[in-house]
């Protein structure tokens, strides 16, 4: 798992490559991970459990939420395009052509931040079904796109 991530940072702007469906679960569990143990401390300030220096200054339940916001914060924006090369490598590896994998990419994330705005059943369906078809090309294996000749 460690060398899927590490292959996740080596490659963080590689758009043009291909990533097999092992390196890239293990990579995006990996991700979550890190993602959920960055805001374990919000939650648990939040919710009492943890204190922090910020008490002694004055800035009180705002200030603990904020001060461990920034960590989160970092991390997403440091793996904001990393994430966007490990999805269209994955499904270049499906056999689509680079630039085909990064148009699907960001046309499928452009029409979901469109969508989820508008307060619609129909395109709440819309918006799951794209995301669902997202996740099994992910999972689909290695060239499933590429014809073979017989």
């Amino acid at each position: 798992m460690l060398k899927a991530y590490g292959k996740f940072w080596k490659n963080y702007v590689n758009f043009t490559g291909r990533t097999t469906r092992k390196d890239f679960w293990f990579a995006i569990l990996l991700h979550v991970l890190i993602i959920l143990a960055t805001f374990l401390p919000v939650l648990l300030s939040v919710f009492g459990g943890v204190t922090n220096p910020a008490d002694s200054f004055g800035f009180g339940l705002l200030g603990k939420v904020l001060l461990w916001l920034i960590l989160p914060i970092i991390y997403t924006f440091a793996t904001f395009i990393p994430t966007i090369a490990l999805a269209v490598r994955r499904l270049t590896d499906l056999g689509w052509q680079w630039g085909v994998s990064l148009t699907i990419y960001l046309s499928y994330t452009v029409v979901i931040q469109l969508l989820k705005h508008v307060d619609s059943v129909i395109i709440s369906l819309l918006s799951s079904a794209l995301s669902i078809t997202l996740v099994v090309f992910w999972a689909l294996p290695t060239d499933t796109f590429v014809k073979h000749e017989q």
